[in-house]
């Protein structure tokens, strides 16, 4: 009896830390999965009047974050926030993210200075 009652409690023991390993083996594979993720507050393309521009946003599971080929930094929660000089005429700008699989995406916005 108190064999036996040793035994099942080794087996739950053991069977706890086996779903400790699978759970976090799990959290940490959804980054993998997912892969990196660029979210911009402004639409794609749009026209504008004034030549100081912010560009802010959210990224999510990045190691990297460049605007324009220039490497930029996000607060805690993955926001960012950058003021560029627009040229008149159509600007391109690129917003790039790499992920610690150095899997990258690329978003652009075509911002028009009337």
């Amino acid at each position: 009896m108190i064999a036996e009652s040793f035994l099942n409690s080794k087996i739950i023991i053991l069977s706890f830390i086996i779903f400790i390993f699978i759970a976090y083996g799990l959290y940490e594979a959804k980054s993998f999965l997912t892969g990196p993720k660029i979210d911009l507050k402004k639409p794609a393309i749009m026209t504008v009047d004034n030549s100081d521009f912010e560009i802010d946003g959210r990224a999510q599971n990045i190691s990297l974050l460049y605007l324009d080929g220039r490497q930029i930094f996000t607060d805690p929660e993955g926001n960012f926030k950058e003021n560029i000089l627009l040229a008149r005429g159509i600007n391109i700008i690129e917003v790039r993210a790499k992920d610690k699989f150095n899997r990258e995406i690329k978003k652009t916005l075509s911002v028009v200075l009337k």
